[in-house]
């Protein structure tokens, strides 16, 4: 499986585990539905930036959404996201 392929499937269970909607996570990361839900289909490769925001947003690592070794975490609420991403965007 290819690195981007990882991604949108992992970040897919992880949003699928937390309930974070398609429009939810693009509005917190900066980016249309439908940019979002490209990427989250494989159709458009994840960044390093998009990789940082996925993270912030879930709570997880940048690292541990690439690790070969990936362990799903237990849930938390995305009300209890960062408030740097309020705005949209990860400061």
């Amino acid at each position: 499986m290819v690195l981007n392929e990882r991604m949108a499937e992992r970040a897919r269970a992880i949003m699928a585990a937390q309930g974070i909607s398609v429009a939810t996570y693009a509005e917190k990361t900066g980016q249309s539905v439908d940019m979002a839900s490209r990427r989250l289909n494989g159709n458009v490769t994840f960044s390093l930036t998009d990789v940082e925001k996925f993270a912030k947003l879930t709570g997880y690592k940048p690292v541990e959404l690439i690790d070969d070794e990936f362990v799903l975490k237990p849930t938390h609420s995305v009300k209890s996201v960062s408030p740097a991403l309020a705005d949209g965007g990860v400061k």
